[in-house]
């Protein structure tokens, strides 16, 4: 674990992860992905607002801010107005600006955040239009001054958002610059998910029992900070280093069943020791895991 100190507050991070991709031009493009311990997450929209904005700053204010903003955080001018701008397909823009202006920020029905933008009279003039908060690109302040160009902050709580990051972990070392594209500060394991008798974890002769001599509080994600998977010998051992390691169930498709339903139980029941403990809730015994969520 490690901190970084952003507008103001710390921020305690789990893991953090990158990557860069060359563009066109030489140009360089890196993606980050930045795993949040549950004491610095955001966790509602006020303090979204403390970390990202996605509006102009106050031209007289804060005009150093107000003219990095222009500079690199400015996208368009598209829209029905501008139907012929290099990023509209369709008629259509595929970032969706101009967004709507909305005096606070919110979530979403699907869970997505809308960022405050409201229309306070603040904007700028881009080729002879004039583009308001509508058309602003959410940014951090402290990162934005301290590096000058276009960083792009948003808050991820949806799979989408984070696959798109994660589908550059895959392309290989960077054959033009002979760097490694990607970084990540601590080791992440897959952890299948399978219903009963489907998939053998253990030795049939390694009982659970075994594994966990001493009784222990964690869920399926959790086992993974104090036990390591030997993979010569097949077994669950204790963990004898202090470095960290992460489990990151498999992603399970809605349209597979109960085993969609095992998989949001695995991240939140804690202790398990066979599959009847994860479909128990306060004594009852479910017949499903469905039920039991």
């Amino acid at each position: 674990m490690f901190c970084v100190y952003v507008s103001g507050y710390i921020f305690a991070l789990y893991i953090y992860i990158y990557d860069r991709v060359s563009k066109k031009g030489s140009s360089t493009l890196s993606h980050m992905s930045i795993f949040r311990k549950k004491k610095s997450k955001l966790p509602n929209p006020k303090a979204i607002d403390r970390v990202i904005c996605a509006e102009l700053s106050d031209k007289k204010l804060e005009p150093d801010l107000y003219q990095i903003v222009s500079d690199n955080m400015i996208h368009g001018p598209c829209g029905n107005d501008f139907p012929f701008m290099p990023c509209m397909k369709n008629g259509k823009c595929p970032k969706v600006f101009p967004k709507d202006f909305t005096n606070d920020t919110y979530i979403d029905d699907d869970g997505y955040p809308v960022y405050r933008r409201r229309d306070n009279g603040n904007n700028v003039v881009k080729n002879g239009v004039s583009l308001d908060n509508r058309y602003i690109v959410p940014y951090n302040k402290t990162l934005l001054k301290q590096y000058q160009a276009h960083m792009n902050l948003e808050w991820c709580n949806q799979l989408g958002s984070i696959k798109y990051h994660f589908k550059y972990i895959n392309k290989g070392p960077n054959r033009i610059t002979a760097y490694g594209i990607h970084y990540r500060t601590q080791p992440v394991e897959r952890l299948s998910c399978h219903l009963q008798d489907k998939q053998l974890v253990f030795k049939p002769s390694q009982r659970v029992a075994n594994v966990v001599s001493k009784p222990t509080i964690l869920s399926y994600v959790e086992f993974l900070t104090q036990y390591v998977w030997n993979k010569s010998d097949k077994v669950w051992t204790r963990r004898k280093t202090k470095t960290n390691s992460f489990g990151r169930i498999d992603h399970v498709s809605p349209k597979s069943g109960d085993v969609c339903y095992l998989r949001i139980l695995l991240n939140k029941v804690k202790g398990p020791t066979c599959y009847e403990d994860i479909r128990t809730v306060n004594g009852t015994v479910y017949d499903s895991y469905k039920n039991a969520y």
